[in-house]
This record gives structure tokens, sequence and C-alpha cells, in this order.
């Protein structure tokens, strides 16, 4: 394991800069017996456990969460600190725990922006997705209303227009889905009025 200073963009201070200082000599076979071995060992690990345990209040903290909250308290209070705390280092360290970073097109903005267009054509303001996107631009980035930036308005509505393209497919495919799998239940139907 590599040596890390830091987690969730903090140094690690106090006992969490600490190693664990436990003292432990090994038996040696032959001299002891493997009963002995194994008891030494078993005690041994057992301070080490105890050692580590006592320093996840501390570990918790240092990655937000606060162990005297009282969602932490109670019968499974404890668990569920533990939980916490190793799903916010794992968000920290493993990549199938983090959020995907949605870049410049975010799906939300996606989602909202075909929420307005869709309800822009139905009133009947605008004819075409293009025409909507380009609009919703100079709105919300009003630089790109100029004249000089006819063309940089005209690359940005073009995308914009075919995540929101992608966006339509996928919740018609969706829709589709449910309503299929729906129709495979007797008892759920559908019903036009």
């Amino acid at each position: 394991m590599t040596d890390k200073k830091s987690l969730n963009g903090k140094k690690f201070e106090g006992v969490l800069a600490e190693p664990i200082d436990l003292i432990r000599f090994d038996l040696v076979p032959g001299l002891h017996s493997q009963d002995e071995i194994e008891a030494y060992r078993s005690r041994k690990n057992s301070e080490l456990f105890d050692l580590r345990r006592a320093k996840i209040p501390d570990l918790a903290r240092h990655l937000g969460l606060d162990p005297d909250s009282d969602a932490y308290r109670g019968a499974d209070g404890r668990e569920r600190l533990l939980e916490f705390t190793l799903m916010a280092i794992a968000r920290e360290t493993v990549i199938g725990f983090q959020q995907r970073k949605e870049g410049k097109w975010p799906r939300a903005r996606v989602f909202w922006g075909l929420q307005a267009i869709d309800a822009s054509k139905k009133a009947g303001v605008f004819k075409n997705d293009l025409t909507a996107c380009e609009n919703l631009l100079k709105i919300e980035r009003p630089e790109l209303a100029k004249r000089s930036a006819k063309a940089e308005l005209k690359a940005e509505a073009i995308q914009f227009r075919t995540r929101i393209t992608k966006l339509r497919a996928l919740l018609e495919r969706v829709k589709k889905l449910e309503e299929k799998t729906l129709h495979k239940q007797p008892h759920l139907r559908i019903v036009k009025s």
C-alpha cells in the first residue's frame, strides 16, 4: 500500500498521522507450542484491532462526518457510522464509488432544456429544436447573442440539440420498456380515457 499523507483533500493530523506502535514479539516454533503461538497472535491482532477501532471516530471527522451526531446512536448507529466512513473513503479512492464527471453538458441541464424546448414547441413559440437551443443559449449566455459570436452560438446550439435528441430518444425507449413491462402484468394496464 502506498504511503498516503492526505485523504479528502486534507492532510492527516493527530492520531490519524501517527502509526500504531504495537510491540510484537512473535513466538518461536519449537520453543513455544502451536497453541501458545496462535493465542499470542490472536491477542496481538485483537489489540491492533482495538487500537484501529479507537481511531474510527477521528477518521469519520476527517471525512466530514460527525460521529457524535444522533444519527449514529442506537442499536445500528455504530454500523451506520462505519458504513458511511467506508463509503467516504471509497468515494475518495475507488473509481467505482465516484460520480461520473458530466463535463460541459450536465444531464440536469440537458433534461431541463428538453422540458423548456418541448413546452415552447407545444405552445408554438419554436418550430424546431435548433432554433430553440439557440434561444436558450442566448438566455444562459448573453454574450452569444452578439453578431460576432454567431459561429460559436451555432456550434453550441448543435451540440445542445444533439444531446437533447439523444435524451429524448432515451426517454422514449424507457417509456416503451415500462409500457411493455406493465402490459405483461395482467392486473396492471394503462387505461386511456
